[in-house]
């Protein structure tokens, strides 16, 4: 945060809570209402609120978020964390609004716009590697499924057959039979009048020896696999900034991304 801004809007929610709030921010309730809507949605004895109406943290939050025009998400499943971690970033200026699932609850609060680099590089696997790139061309689709669902167990096991296509001494199949995976998506969606438009997306794999950037089929019924490219840590980090750097233009009535 700015040294000279002391006001920092924090709300840390239970994931049904958290969602309420979040489905509040194009909303336009008057304030006679605020309360009764609150109590309607579970909100009334959170920080959502005070005596009175929505309370100034609430407000700060949505802001940001009524402000931001494009929204950075990630999702990241790997055998060392023990839920699915996700990341949400509405995308403005001069603040941004973070929503980041951690445990039970959804931990929602505002940054400066100079800072979302710090926190998707916080969130993600990237770190320096030794660049060893032994890992196949492709990846079954019925992973990208799995790890889609969230469905852990599912995805290992295809990853462990994988292996069996040797060899199976290489550093990629070692790092998968051993659990030391990361598949991670990150996508980023315009908004528009009519609703989020798709504007791009990543997905990778990372080991402990490097990251494959995976590029899923065109469609389920293709019968295709997913391919996958090494990828320097350097060049994902050049990819992902296009992806969480907010639009140049971003006062009201300019034009979208």
């Amino acid at each position: 945060m700015s040294p000279t801004d002391s006001f920092r809007p924090t709300l840390s929610l239970p994931v049904e809570q958290a969602m309420s709030f979040l489905s509040l921010a194009s909303r336009r309730i008057p304030e006679d209402e605020q309360l009764e809507t609150a109590r309607d949605l579970g909100l009334s004895a959170t920080a959502v609120v005070d005596e009175n109406a929505f309370s100034e943290t609430a407000q700060a939050l949505w802001e940001s978020m009524k402000r931001a025009r494009a929204i950075m998400t990630m999702a990241s499943l790997t055998p060392t964390h023990p839920t699915h971690r996700n990341l949400r970033i509405w995308l403005s200026r001069p603040y941004a609004t973070v929503a980041r699932a951690r445990g039970e609850k959804i931990h929602i609060y505002r940054i400066d716009t100079e800072e979302i680099p710090h926190v998707v590089a916080a969130n993600s696997p990237l770190r320096p590697r030794p660049e060893a790139f032994d890992g196949p061309p492709y990846l079954p689709s019925e992973f990208i499924g799995a790890a889609t669902d969230g469905d852990l167990d599912t995805a290992q096991a295809i990853l462990e057959h994988l292996t069996t296509f040797g060899p199976s001494d290489s550093l990629f199949s070692q790092a998968l039979l051993n659990r030391q995976w990361e598949y991670t998506t990150w996508t980023r969606d315009n908004i528009t009048p009519d609703g989020l438009i798709p504007w791009a997306a990543l997905n990778v794999l990372s080991t402990p020896s490097g990251s494959y950037l995976v590029t899923p089929p065109r469609g389920e019924s293709s019968g295709e696999e997913a391919t996958m490219e090494p990828v320097l840590q350097t060049v994902l980090w050049g990819q992902l900034a296009q992806l969480f750097t907010p639009p140049a233009d971003d006062a009201k009535g300019g034009e979208r991304a």
